[in-house]
């Protein structure tokens, strides 16, 4: 998958980086939300990850402009102070999941794997899938 993280801290921004290019996903990594909207308007993502708080820009109006604009991209939420308001306004504004940071590597991971899901689901010619049966399976594995 093509990722784009956004985050103004540089260290954890190369860490996420370096976990996601492990699992073999193409990964663009910028600071601020300008450079986030300057790097969606050149590229296509799958996924992008985003702070909660970036520069002069919310991550929130990030996620609502991206939801607007680019309908298909999952987004995930990252923050290093998370409130269970902030987590429903974002999940309820579409954000795809919500993530404190420091972020585990196996949440992550879980993360991109249901993405993967979801676009396959998504793909056209994919197989039809039972919407119930798939639900079943995502909950018998903790999803």
């Amino acid at each position: 998958m093509r990722l784009l993280i956004v985050d103004q801290d540089p260290a954890f921004r190369k860490d996420l980086v370096s976990l996601v290019e492990r699992r073999g996903h193409a990964v663009t990594n910028v600071a601020s939300g300008a450079e986030a909207r300057a790097a969606l308007e050149q590229e296509e993502f799958d996924v992008l990850f985003t702070g909660l708080r970036l520069d002069s820009h919310n991550g929130m109006a990030l996620l609502a402009d991206t939801r607007h604009r680019w309908p298909r991209m999952s987004v995930v939420m990252l923050t290093d102070s998370a409130t269970v308001e902030e987590a429903v306004k974002a999940l309820h504004q579409g954000a795809f999941d919500y993530l404190k940071k420091p972020v585990q590597p196996a949440q992550v991971h879980r993360v991109l794997e249901l993405v993967s899901q979801e676009l396959a689901l998504r793909t056209k010619g994919a197989p039809l899938r039972d919407p119930v049966e798939y639900a079943r399976a995502l909950a018998a594995e903790g999803g």
